[in-house]
């Protein structure tokens, strides 16, 4: 099969060459995610010359640009998310790849520093408020002073509509600390300064015009010559769409603050479902003792106690078990909640109803219905009525349903976590959205089992001569085998329900199939060897996707997929 794609490679090449700068590699050190984060001061690794002063050290900002310092001297400024050419005047001395509102929470910021190059890369960025698109920058600081600035596909000044400080965005450097404003330059222009600042202001959103190019920087001492990225036909990566498909058998939403708790005086309803839970608004608040006569129960701050005839085991931190073991931490916590023994339902906080005033939790009974009420049980260290919350379970166990209801809740204390999880180690499905759900703007489905899709990741690029190396990874246990497709196109279908696999995408297309291969473990390598001729090659692009099969059915097809992987095959 990679013989017949290899000629069909040498008779469709025809696409353009794609220009597009190359990334240094490897990146390095991570210095992980970060929102409006300013990293711990790292080495440049030799002494950088920078408008007639030398630099030791980097303080990289999650925002795309870097502060300059020996040993934090000047001190750096904080994470700013509104760039403005007046502040990179004003501030310490900077040096922006772009200066927007980025935010790099799903990706990480590195550096890797040497004595040739320090190369800082944002990896997997994205810009607040928004999820897409994730993009690369990268910038590189030479000891000639050189400085050499990548923009990824994607990248943008495009935040927050109605925030127009937010979707500011700046490229360029200043030695800061009150120098006078020159005037902009076009940066993708090029030209030269004798001004050690030098700087392009984009100050409408999405107008950032460098994505998919370069810009270098060359100190003239004083000022600086700039030219746009040279074209360098780098091979290159790109991930296409999603893999299928996800079930996962927990759902939660995490406030990670008393004052974001938004579902008081609401409820939510869980319908259990052949093993699963369907989660809708519905239900409502119970008096206290319209069950049964309630007993209240005995237990003090951080403590848990089996009550009744059901199995129950309620926590004096907000939770009921249906079973015992369970923690009874009083610091909300996502994988305690997916990891605890006994299933549970959750809305997990710092209460105590031992407190001096506070009310108490009450158990009711009448058949195979328990309702378990906090009734107006304080925060942790709450004193007053303040620190009151009203929190109902109302579980049937015989058909599993539950209601979770609220009255007036506190808004004091420690952080809240509401959800569900079965007993047993479970997979994270990730922060829902209650608020949607009791508004009715949406339902939360759980799975009968955890299953994630299948991932795809490129280990080398498609260079000339070399192969492009792949791997699939998290491959289900229970695979019998697997498939690996190949095509010179991109079909874009987002949803192969008509096959019977909803929600699963088709990213390559099918002119070559690669098997079967039959898994040893979780993950699957594979490769494809590009040829070394001829160079009219560069700037062609080959896809290439994976499935699997076996598994316990997943969907009619019985097939649980990666998403796409486009490779630009390059120098």
């Amino acid at each position: 099969m990679i013989r017949i794609l290899g000629s069909l490679l040498l008779c469709v090449f025809a696409s353009s060459a794609i220009a597009q700068n190359c990334f240094r590699v490897p990146l390095g050190t991570s210095l992980g995610s970060g929102g409006d984060t300013v990293y711990a001061i790292q080495p440049i690794g030799f002494a950088f010359p920078f408008a007639g002063t030398t630099y030791t050290d980097v303080h990289i900002c999650s925002k795309g640009y870097v502060y300059l310092s020996n040993a934090g001297v000047p001190a750096p400024g904080a994470a700013d998310f509104s760039a403005t050419a007046a502040e990179l005047a004003s501030g310490s001395p900077r040096v922006c790849a772009l200066w927007s509102d980025i935010q790099v929470l799903g990706g990480a910021c590195w550096i890797r520093s040497t004595p040739t190059a320090c190369t800082i890369t944002w990896k997997d960025a994205n810009i607040y408020s928004t999820t897409a698109p994730l993009f690369d920058l990268q910038m590189t600081l030479m000891p000639s002073g050189l400085i050499e600035c990548i923009y990824g596909p994607g990248v943008t000044n495009n935040s927050v509509v109605g925030q127009p400080t937010w979707q500011v965005g700046v490229a360029g450097v200043s030695p800061g600390l009150g120098v006078a404003l020159p005037a902009a330059s076009d940066l993708s222009a090029g030209g030269a300064t004798a001004d050690n600042t030098l700087f392009e202001e984009w100050l409408t959103p999405a107008t950032f015009d460098m994505a998919v190019t370069g810009l270098t920087m060359i100190p003239t001492n004083p000022g600086w010559a700039f030219v746009d990225g040279a074209s360098m036909n780098c091979a290159s990566n790109t991930v296409l769409g999603q893999g299928c498909i996800r079930s996962y058998t927990s759902f939660y939403e995490n406030f990670t603050s008393a004052g974001a708790f938004d579902l008081a005086s609401s409820s939510l309803m869980l319908i259990a479902a052949g093993g699963t839970y369907v989660v809708t608004a519905g239900g409502s608040y119970n008096a206290v003792g319209s069950l049964s006569a309630p007993t209240s129960l005995t237990l003090t701050d951080d403590s848990s106690i089996a009550t009744g005839t059901l199995g129950l085991t309620v926590g004096s931190n907000g939770w009921v078990a249906l079973g015992a073991g369970n923690s009874n931490g009083f610091t909300p916590d996502v994988p305690t909640l997916l990891d605890n023994p006994a299933t549970a339902f959750y809305c997990w906080h710092d209460y105590n109803p031992a407190a001096a005033g506070s009310g108490l939790v009450k158990y009711e009974e009448a058949g195979t219905m328990a309702q378990i009420t906090f009734d107006g049980v304080y925060d942790y260290g709450g004193t007053s009525a303040a620190n009151a919350n009203n929190l109902q379970f109302q579980i049937d166990t015989a058909t599993g349903n539950v209601v979770i209801a609220w009255g007036t809740m506190s808004t004091l204390g420690n952080a809240f976590l509401v959800g569900y999880s079965p007993g047993g180690t479970s997979l994270d499905p990730g922060n829902s959205n209650l608020s949607d759900v009791r508004l009715g703007l949406s339902v939360i489905t759980t799975g009968t089992t955890d299953i994630v899709p299948l991932s795809l990741a490129a280990i080398s690029t498609p260079a000339l001569g070399a192969s492009w190396n792949l791997e699939v990874r998290d491959i289900p246990v229970g695979t019998v085998f697997g498939v690996n497709i190949f095509g010179v196109s991109d079909p874009g279908i987002p949803d192969l329900f008509f096959l019977g696999m909803p929600g699963c995408q088709l990213r390559a297309s099918l002119d070559a199939i690669v098997g079967p291969w039959f898994p040893a473990g979780s993950t699957h390598g594979y490769s494809f060897p590009v040829p070394a001729t001829p160079a009219s090659l560069v700037g062609f692009n080959l896809f290439t996707q994976a499935a699997t099969f076996g598994v316990p059915p997943v969907n009619a097809f019985g097939a649980v997929t990666s998403g796409g992987v486009k490779g630009t095959i390059g120098y």
